[in-house]
C-alpha cells in the first residue's frame, strides 16, 4: 500500500497542523525529518510523538489523520485528536 505523494509544502503544512494540535517538537531539524521523509518517501505512517504520547502518528492511508495508542487516549488528546484531523483531511484535499 502507498500513500498519497506529497510535495514539500503541503508536508510543512501537515507538521504545523501536528505542532500547534498534537505538540509536536517545533524545531527545524524535526519539521524537516518530516518533510524529507513526506516528499521523497511514500509514507503511510510517521511517529512524531509530541502530547499524543508515543504512539502519537500521522497516517497517510486514505486521508492524513492522526492517532496515538488506545490506552494513551484521554478526553485532552481525543480533542486535538479530533482538530488535527479536521485540519488534516482539509490539507489532504487539497495536496499535490
Amino acid at each position: 500500500m502507498r500513500g498519497k505523494e506529497v510535495e514539500a509544502e503541503s508536508a510543512r503544512r501537515i507538521w504545523a497542523v501536528l505542532v500547534e494540535e498534537c505538540g509536536a517538537d517545533d524545531d527545524e531539524r524535526h519539521r524537516e525529518d518530516f518533510v524529507r521523509c513526506a516528499v521523497h518517501v511514500t509514507w503511510i505512517e510517521y511517529r512524531f510523538c509530541g502530547s499524543l504520547g508515543f504512539g502519537g502518528k500521522v497516517w497517510n492511508n486514505h486521508g492524513f489523520y492522526v492517532s496515538c495508542y488506545g490506552e494513551d487516549n484521554t478526553p485532552e488528546r481525543e480533542a486535538a485528536i479530533r482538530r488535527a484531523n479536521d485540519r488534516l483531511a482539509a490539507i489532504y484535499a487539497g495536496a499535490q
